[in-house]
């Protein structure tokens, strides 16, 4: 029996672990053999299917049964296959196996697989119960993807899982025998081992008690054995140092106890007092010094601290306070040795001042501090005595200094006030003659015969002599120092008018010929008959200044990148030829604006640096292609400004454009990249009506951008009816801002037909704007909406209005069906766009199923993945898609497959006139295959005829919109018109009219 419980944890360990692994071997058999007799029998399915599909390709085509049926009967026999089933591309059977009739699952199965040609195009396989309880594999073979029909083979199951059966219960059995004799080799192997151990450990046991029998004897000669023996001479060698170690113990108590009564006798003969605390605060020992010291009566230990120095009658900051601050650091493993004076109320009253040295120790394996105490009131008394007497020495001291430092002071202001009045003419002579010397500006006095008096080095230095002798040696000043002779006499006319000049700035004269700029301030010093003595002050080199002057007075006029004059010069440049032509009749002048065509692509893709030096390059091209007298100016950006002077006819002017328009369109090479770029010109040639330079500007700026909406990389010439048509596009667009607020804008529904059968499938809103007296077409205000930013505002009104509308014929149980909205490419990439359509459809509880919204083609072109996004988060709610105008942009097949769209529309532009137009009806064919082969709905817009509406059914459109089922609706009159399209599809002889509006 094995007692060991070490190896009675290692055999059941090893029992459990065989067990899992033989249950999973035995799952992993199952599955492997299981997955490849499914890979057998789909093999086998797949060449029957293939056998009978090839050799029954033409009685299938022809659907002969008896031949189908003779053909496939013969599969029967091959191991595995149940049964055969042949049918056509509708899901009829042709032929079959079973008997008497195919069970009902396997004919819906096989009709299912048929029906709308939904059937994949590759071999595909199911799991069929029949009606006997037995399971089938059940495999398709399309013939021609579907158009041939299908051939359906039955595998049979049930002996597929009676063979999986047999290969794991084989498996298992086997793994049971193997397991069994496992466990038996373990138990014996373990038995073998464990006990030899069993007697070691009760050896050890009683080796541990202090008991040393004989040894264990363990005849084994491995490691068991030497273990056994080993351990014999262990507890020999153990019993010897047990019983020496006895006797020493009782030796170094005797010795212990003797040095115990030593100490005791010195402790308590100590002078010092003594005292030891345990990290608990106990008082462990004390001695009788310590008692009589604090005045305490005779107390026994261990005592608590708080009962020997209680806080009620003792001053607990002093030697109470210590004590507990060193247990506290002694607890936080911090203690150190520690002394100092302390003061302490004793028993008596007395307040006494005590030595205290505190040191911690370790008694018994345990942290205490140990305190030894002291009386020191009797020496801090004599102490304080002693700094009294010296601090009383120390101010008698301090007085006596003080006298002596006033009357020292008195004495040394006496002479210091003799030496100051000798020393002040001294000290002005030296100051003025150091700032004349030093001074960075020119100091002068200048006779009134213009002969130089006096000068400093610095006057010197600024004409470019070495010293003020040499610069005397000129004569005149007048002459040395202005370069213009004017300038002199504006100077000393000023200086006598006057009698002194401030801030003059002049022209100097320097030896070096080079530009001087001097600013002068002086006086005339007259005597007491107001005559002139002479004249005196000082000069300032400002050309550092005068020329930054100058270089701000050209910044502020010019272009810093090119160089041009600015937008400032221009218009002054401008302004003085409208006065010369003014005053000449002769005098004609033309105005060129110039904006650079894909600029911004070439500043983006190449970087700032490449977009500079190709405005410079423009710059020089522009400069080239004019005369010197005509002006190049630039704006900002990449638009510049030409002005032409005396151009005389307009030919001239327009030759000069074609001549900027072909050099512009010439490469440059610019750091390596050739880079090509154009220009949009607006060209102003009447300019005699103008009356500012301004008008001129803008009417040549609006000429500017027509050339860029011809196409760009053209000139226009500006005419009043493009004045008309900004001044237009601007009251529209005022007007625009206020329609919704005057309730000018309103909604019409028009309604889409089914062609079939003509019921109503749903009506598509149209926005009109009712401005004053008239009708303003789509066309027209809803780019202007675009641009001016109001086509979101204008959207939301129109979302808002339908979703209103909706939830009111829902209210009158009315089906309007599907209703369709127009979104603008803007407003469907207005961030929370999605957030505000739920809003709406949540305030007027209408489900998102209701809505449809169409975009256009140029939508996806534009904004791409953005625009996908967005069209995913209206699928969430519920909102249908609509791609518009489909095949009038820049259709990208590609994305048409990925976008979320449920449905397209014909333009109206393919319809017109399709049925006199075969290559009309072909577009109109194209379209419908692609959206009916991509799942999706059609509509064709703009049906008109009879005639259009047939040709359009007889193509597979379903869907039809147009003027020939009714005009756009009033929202009051959609639920009589639904109402009578109900009663016309239903054969009540009603006759809807399409004149409603």
């Amino acid at each position: 029996m094995i007692r060991s419980r070490l190896f009675r944890r290692t055999l059941l360990g090893m029992l459990v672990l065989f067990g899992f692994y033989a249950l999973a071997v035995s799952a992993g058999s199952d599955i492997f053999t299981r997955r490849q007799l499914m890979r057998e029998s789909e093999a086998t399915a797949r060449a029957v299917a293939q056998s009978i599909a090839g050799s029954s390709m033409d009685s299938l085509y022809g659907l002969d049964p008896i031949t189908i049926q003779s053909r496939i009967d013969q599969y029967l026999s091959v191991p595995g296959v149940r049964y055969a089933l042949v049918t056509a591309s509708s899901g009829d059977i042709v032929a079959h196996t079973f008997a008497p009739v195919v069970p009902e699952d396997v004919r819906a199965l096989a009709r299912s697989l048929s029906d709308a040609r939904k059937a994949d195009s590759t071999f595909q396989q199911y799991d069929v119960d029949l009606p006997d309880g037995s399971a089938a594999l059940h495999c398709v073979m399309p013939v021609y993807e579907g158009l041939g029909g299908y051939v359906h083979i039955g595998m049979d199951r049930s002996s597929l899982d009676n063979h999986v059966g047999h290969v794991v219960r084989s498996q298992q059995i086997l793994a049971l025998v193997f397991f069994c004799v496992a466990a038996f080799a373990s138990w014996f192997f373990l038995q073998s081992i464990s006990r030899p151990l069993a007697a070691l450990t009760d050896y050890a046991r009683k080796v541990a008690a202090h008991e040393f029998p004989a040894p264990v004897e363990v005849k084994s000669r491995d490691e068991i054995g030497t273990l056994a023996r080993v351990m014999g001479f262990m507890a020999a060698d153990l019993a010897r140092f047990v019983g020496g170690l006895e006797a020493e113990v009782k030796r170094s108590t005797g010795e212990l106890r003797t040095a115990l009564g030593e100490l005791s006798a010195i402790v308590g003969g100590m002078g010092e007092g003594l005292l030891v605390v345990s990290a608990e605060g106990l008082v462990l020992r004390s001695n009788e010094a310590f008692a009589s010291l604090f005045c305490l009566e005779p107390f026994g230990c261990p005592v608590a601290l708080d009962a020997l120095l209680p806080l009620s009658g003792q001053d607990d900051s002093g030697l109470r306070g210590v004590l507990e601050d060193a247990l506290q650091s002694m607890a936080r493993g911090e203690a150190a040795r520690h002394s100092g004076e302390y003061p302490f109320i004793c028993g008596d009253g007395v307040r006494r001042w005590v030595g205290c040295t505190i040191e911690p120790v370790t008694i018994g394996g345990k942290p205490c501090i140990v305190c030894l105490v002291q009386d020191v009131t009797a020496r801090n008394e004599a102490q304080q005595a002693l700094r009294d007497a010296y601090d009383k020495l120390e101010a008698e001291v301090a007085s006596r200094t003080r006298d002596l430092r006033r009357a020292n002071a008195q004495l040394l202001l006496e002479n210091a006030e003799r030496r100051s009045v000798e020393q002040a003419l001294r000290r002005a002579e030296q100051r003025y003659r150091g700032i004349f010397e030093n001074a960075v500006e020119g100091i002068f006095q200048i006779a009134p015969d213009g002969m130089l008096l006096r000068g400093n080095p610095a006057m010197a230095e600024m004409f470019g002599y070495s010293d003020i002798e040499s610069l005397r040696e000129v004569g005149s000043m007048a002459e040395a120092m202005f370069a213009e002779a004017t300038s002199s006499d504006v100077f000393f006319h000023q200086l006598e008018m006057t009698g002194n000049v401030s801030g003059f700035e002049f022209r100097a004269r320097h030896r070096e010929d080079r530009e001087l700029w001097l600013r002068v301030n002086a006086r005339r010093v007259a005597d007491a008959h107001d005559a002139t003595l002479f004249y005196e002050g000082f000069l300032t080199d400002i050309t550092i200044s005068h020329r930054s002057r100058q270089q701000l007075a050209h910044q502020a006029y010019h272009d810093p990148l090119t160089g041009l004059p600015n937008r400032l010069l221009f218009l002054d440049h401008l302004q003085l030829a409208m006065q010369r032509a003014a005053r000449r009749t002769d005098a004609m002048f033309t105005v060129l604006y110039l904006d650079l065509d894909r600029f911004k692509i070439i500043n983006d893709s190449l970087g700032h640096g490449i977009g500079d030096a190709l405005l410079r390059e423009v710059a020089c091209t522009l400069r080239r292609c004019v005369r010197d007298v005509d002006t190049v100016a630039r704006f900002g950006g990449d638009e510049f400004a030409i002005l032409l002077e005396d151009t005389g006819n307009c030919a001239g002017a327009v030759r000069i454009a074609r001549r900027i328009r072909e050099s512009l369109a010439q490469p440059v090479n610019i750091a390596g990249h050739e880079v090509f770029t154009t220009a949009s010109i607006g060209i102003v040639l009447q300019t005699r009506d103008y009356l500012t330079p301004e008008d001129i500007l803008r009417d040549a700026d609006t000429a500017m951008y027509r050339a860029k909406e011809m196409g760009k990389s053209r000139f226009k010439v500006f005419n009043a009816r493009m004045r008309e048509d900004t001044l237009r596009l601007m009251a529209l667009e005022t007007d625009l801002r206020f329609a919704v607020e005057r309730g000018e804008l309103s909604l019409r529904y028009h309604p889409i037909v089914d062609l079939e059968d003509g019921s109503l499938h749903g009506f598509e809103s149209l926005l009109r704007w009712r401005r004053g007296n008239e009708d303003v077409s789509p066309a027209e205000f809803i780019p202007v909406a675009e641009d001016a930013g109001l086509i979101a505002d204008i959207g939301a009104f129109v979302i808002e209005d339908v979703c209103r509308q909706v939830a009111a014929w829902q209210d009158t149980a009315c089906d309007c069906g599907i209703v369709h909205v127009n979104i603008s490419g803007r407003q469907l990439m207005r961030p929370g766009f999605a957030q505000m359509v739920d809003e709406i459809l949540r305030r007027h509880g209408i489900a998102g199923s209701c809505l449809r919204f169409e975009v256009t083609e140029s939508v996806l072109v534009r904004h791409g993945t953005l625009a996908v996004s967005v069209m995913h988060q209206l699928r969430e709610l519920g909102i249908r898609l609509c791609l518009d105008d489909f095949g009038t942009g820049y259709s990208s097949l590609g994305y048409l497959r990925r976008l979320p769209v449920e449905s397209l529309k014909i333009d109206r532009s393919f319809v017109w006139g399709m049925e006199k137009d075969e290559a009309g009806r072909a577009l109109v064919r194209g379209i419908l295959t692609l959206g009916l082969h991509l799942g999706l709905e059609v509509v064709a817009e703009g049906v008109e005829t009879e005639e259009q509406a047939v040709l359009l059914r007889d193509m597979g459109c379903r869907y039809g919109q147009g003027f020939l089922y009714a005009k756009p609706l009033l929202s009051e009159r959609v639920p009589p018109f639904v109402c009578l399209r109900e009663a016309a599809v239903a054969g009540y002889g009603v006759s809807v009219s399409t004149g409603v509006a």
